[in-house]
């Protein structure tokens, strides 16, 4: 009779046992499901956040290049002034500050 009521115990114990494996199991297949929706959330995010940045730093690049060509215009147009403020003065009679000014080119580059 006693070993009846040990087997009977025993008996329910493993069930019981199985029973709780099978939550546990549930639970942590729940929370990888839980942990991979998650994940998957903060990759979008991520991912997301870096097509942002990567649009706003290849505008950034547009404009930075489009100033300095502007830039580099703008010292090209202000060259071509001064070089022919030049020429009209070597046109009228100014030659010797011309020369002045070659003579003093050659003397920084010796001096240089």
């Amino acid at each position: 009779d006693r070993a009846d009521d040990l087997v009977i115990e025993l008996t329910g114990l493993r069930a019981k046992i199985s029973e709780m494996k099978e939550e546990q199991n549930n639970l942590e297949r729940n929370m990888r499901e839980k942990l991979r929706a998650e994940y998957n959330e903060l990759v979008h995010n991520m991912f997301s956040t870096c097509n942002t940045l990567r649009h706003r730093f290849d505008e950034f690049k547009e404009q930075l290049t489009q100033e300095c060509r502007d830039s580099i215009k703008g010292v090209k147009i202000s060259a071509i002034d001064k070089m022919r403020v030049v020429r009209r003065q070597s046109l009228h009679g100014t030659e010797d500050r011309l020369s002045k000014f070659a003579e003093d080119a050659k003397k920084n580059c010796v001096e240089g």
